[in-house]
């Protein structure tokens, strides 16, 4: 499971190779969607479908749908690489490990993204799609925000704690979370893992 500024710089590598039907806005909030799920106001298995694949992305009718599958997708294959590295096994079992692992992904990745102010305006108002999952639009708003503020900025201990107390948790769980990812920083084997699996992500879709 990939966290978001991830999930939106490997939806726009995707779209470089893939053309899509929509627009990159609607690929981009579709693969962002899911998650919405961490407000706690709908259950992970209402937006993430497990039985997806690249033609299930390439065949979707219309660019948000596409974006969700290639959300999911993503997730999938990500996480049958980091396990299958151990990559987990390489630091202190921890109680926020996979949470702290996603954003030194999201740090080392930011760097990709080659226009993050353009990124953050793209939720900028509520798709029609988006309503189709039964949430209010109050919800979805409060999504888009913490999305928009947390991508327009380059990852930091400020912007993660931030992000996490959007979500509605603890200043605890920000600082657990914040001490993990440094003892991650200081793991070069984490650093090898993160960027092999992501050198050419795209690839490991088609091959999925």
């Amino acid at each position: 499971m990939a966290a978001q500024i991830t999930h939106i710089v490997l939806a726009k590598e995707f779209l470089k190779r893939y053309p899509i039907a929509g627009s990159e806005r609607d690929f981009i909030v579709g693969a962002s969607f899911p998650d919405i799920r961490y407000l706690g106001t709908v259950k992970r298995e209402v937006t993430h479908d497990l039985n997806v694949d690249l033609r299930d992305i390439l065949n979707a009718p219309d660019g948000f749908s596409a974006g969700v599958r290639h959300h999911v997708l993503t997730d999938i294959v990500r996480n049958r690489f980091v396990l299958g590295h151990h990559a987990y096994s390489s630091v202190p079992n921890d109680k926020y490990l996979t949470e702290a692992f996603k954003f030194l992904e999201d740090e080392m990745l930011y760097g990709r993204l080659d226009d993050p102010q353009d990124a953050a305006k793209m939720f900028g108002e509520v798709l029609e799609p988006e309503r189709a999952y039964g949430l209010a639009d109050d919800e979805i708003v409060r999504w888009h925000a913490r999305l928009s503020e947390y991508v327009s900025q380059a990852p930091s201990p400020a912007t993660r704690r931030r992000f996490v107390l959007g979500l509605g948790q603890t200043a605890e769980m920000a600082d657990d979370i914040e001490r993990t990812v440094r003892t991650l920083k200081d793991n070069h084997e984490v650093a090898e893992i993160i960027l092999d699996l992501y050198r050419d992500f795209t690839s490991r879709l088609e091959h999925d």
